[in-house]
């Protein structure tokens, strides 16, 4: 698009970055680190949902 009309172009040419290396919506911060919380996806539920599938599989007689 720039080669062909370069007047739409006041700025010069388009120029485009990289990227952010980590993109967060509540970071992560290094004193949560030295506190020891973790730093990995943390699912409540996941406990739970494993339990119920355990005694949704069992074969009782």
């Amino acid at each position: 698009m720039y080669q062909k009309h370069p007047e739409r172009f006041v700025a010069g040419p388009p120029r485009t970055s990289m990227p952010p290396s980590v993109v967060a919506i509540n970071p992560v911060t290094q004193g949560d680190i030295e506190r020891g919380i973790s730093t990995t996806v943390n699912f409540p539920t996941l406990l739970a949902a494993r339990q119920t599938a355990r005694e949704s599989t069992l074969i009782l007689k």
